[in-house]
C-alpha cells in the first residue's frame, strides 16, 4: 500500500534509458577502438568517443579532427526516441498504479505528480546526456543541437505521457476556450493529419526508390571513386542505412518542392537545376540536378496525400473547415521537427551547408497537404457526405 513518489519513478526511468545507451556507446567505441587498433590510440579515446556518440545521436554537434558534423544518424536518433518514449509511458503507467492505491486508501495525495515525474524524467536525461557529451566528448555548442536535444526529449516524454492532440484532457481544454465545434474538430483533424503524414512519408520513400532506379549509372559511378568497390559497397550502404530516415525525408523535400541543398547555395528542386560536386555517397548522386520541364508537376503528389487522408475516412462528416485548420498546423510543426534532424554540416567548405531548410520544408509540406485536404473537404460536400462548418 506503498507506491513511489513521482519523482522517484522518473528518475529510476531516466537512468534505466541513459544506463542502456551509456553502455551500447561504450561498446560500439571499444569495438572501433579495437578496429582501429593500429593506429595506437589510447584507452582514453573509448570514453571519449562513446561520449561523443551519445551527444551526436541526440542531435548535438560534433567537433571533429578535420571538420564540424551535424547531421545526426536519424536510425539511431529515431531509437532513441522511442527508447525515451517506452520510458516516459512506463512512468505512466508507475503513476497510473499509484492513484489507484491512493483510491484504496494509502497516503498518496500530491499535487501535479506527471508533472513532477516527467520533469524528472525528461530533466536527468537532459542534464546527463549534456554533462557527459561535452565533458568528454569532442561536442560543439550550438542554438540547432540544443534545439533539437530538447525537442527530441520533450516531445517523446509528452507523448509518453498521452499529450496527444485527440486525447481528452486536450479536447477538454479546447471545448472549454474555443467551444465544442474545435474540440471535435481536433480529434478529426488529428485523424486525418496522421493518414496523410503516413501518405507523405510513402511518397518520400517512392521519390527516393524511383531516383535511384532512374539514375541508376550515375549512383554505381560513385562506387569507381574508391580503391575497393566492393568493400565500398559494404560501408556505404550500411553509413546510407544510418540515414535512412533522413534520406526519405530528402525525398519528400524534393518532391514537394522545397528542394534539397546538395551544398552550401546549392538548391536541388523540381524548379531549379544546379551543377555542383556531392559527396561520394550513391544517394547523393541520384539526386537529379538537371530535372525535366514535366517535374513541375510532382508537388502535386503531396496534394494528394491530403486528399486522399479526407475522402479515405470512414467518417467523412466529422471533417469540416476547422479540422483542415488543425491539419495544416499540426503538419507546420511536424514539418519544423523533422527539419531540425535532416539538415546540417557534414564535412567541411561546401558541405557545410546540407540537407533541407526547415521552415521552407515545413511551409512547403503543410501548405500542399492541407491545400489537398480543403479539396478532399470540397469533394466529400459536393457528394452531399459532409456537413457545413458552423
Amino acid at each position: 500500500m506503498i507506491g513511489r513518489h513521482p519523482a522517484v519513478i522518473g528518475l529510476f526511468e531516466s537512468a534505466r534509458v541513459l544506463l542502456l545507451l551509456v553502455l551500447t556507446a561504450l561498446l560500439l567505441a571499444a569495438v572501433a577502438w579495437f578496429i582501429g587498433i593500429a593506429e595506437q590510440r589510447p584507452l582514453a579515446a573509448i570514453a571519449a568517443w562513446a561520449a561523443t556518440g551519445l551527444g551526436v545521436v541526440h542531435g548535438l554537434n560534433a567537433d571533429l579532427e578535420t571538420h564540424r558534423h551535424s547531421l545526426p544518424p536519424t536510425s539511431l536518433t529515431l531509437l532513441v526516441w522511442l527508447l525515451v518514449l517506452q520510458a516516459a509511458r512506463r512512468t505512466r503507467r508507475a503513476l497510473h498504479a499509484n492513484e489507484r492505491l491512493a483510491a484504496a486508501g494509502a497516503p498518496l495525495v500530491l499535487t501535479r505528480p506527471r508533472l513532477i515525474a516527467g520533469s524528472v524524467l525528461a530533466g536527468t536525461h537532459l542534464l546527463l546526456v549534456l554533462v557527459l557529451a561535452f565533458g568528454f566528448g569532442a561536442i560543439g555548442a550550438s542554438v540547432l543541437g540544443f534545439a533539437r536535444i530538447i525537442v527530441l526529449v520533450g516531445s517523446a516524454v509528452l507523448l509518453g505521457f498521452g499529450w496527444r492532440p485527440d486525447a481528452e484532457p486536450v479536447r477538454a481544454r479546447v471545448r472549454d476556450l474555443a467551444g465544442p465545434h474545435w474540440a471535435e474538430a481536433l480529434a478529426a483533424g488529428h485523424a486525418v493529419f496522421r493518414r496523410a503524414g503516413l501518405a507523405a512519408l510513402v511518397v518520400g520513400l517512392l521519390a527516393l526508390g524511383a531516383a535511384l532506379a532512374l539514375r541508376w549509372e550515375q549512383a554505381a559511378s560513385v562506387l569507381a571513386l574508391y580503391s575497393d568497390a566492393t568493400a565500398a559497397a559494404v560501408g556505404l550502404t550500411a553509413v546510407q542505412l544510418l540515414f535512412a530516415p533522413t534520406l526519405v525525408v530528402l525525398g519528400l523535400a524534393w518532391t514537394s518542392g522545397a528542394g534539397v541543398v546538395l551544398a552550401s547555395g546549392a538548391l536541388a528542386s523540381p524548379f531549379t537545376a544546379v551543377e555542383v560536386p556531392v559527396a561520394g555517397f550513391p544517394v547523393l548522386a541520384a539526386v537529379p540536378q538537371d530535372p525535366a520541364g514535366a517535374f513541375v508537376l510532382v508537388p502535386l503528389a503531396v496534394v494528394l496525400c491530403g486528399i486522399v487522408a479526407v475522402i479515405g475516412r470512414p467518417a467523412w462528416h466529422l471533417v469540416d473547415l476547422r479540422a483542415v485548420a488543425v491539419i495544416g498546423i499540426e503538419m507546420l510543426l511536424a514539418g519544423l521537427f523533422v527539419g531540425l534532424f535532416a539538415s546540417g554540416a557534414v564535412g567541411p567548405g561546401g558541405l557545410a551547408g546540407f540537407g533541407l531548410q526547415p521552415v521552407l520544408f515545413a511551409l512547403a509540406v503543410a501548405g500542399e497537404i492541407a491545400l489537398g485536404a480543403a479539396i478532399g473537404w470540397g469533394l466529400v460536400r459536393l457528394a452531399g457526405r459532409g456537413r457545413a462548418a458552423d
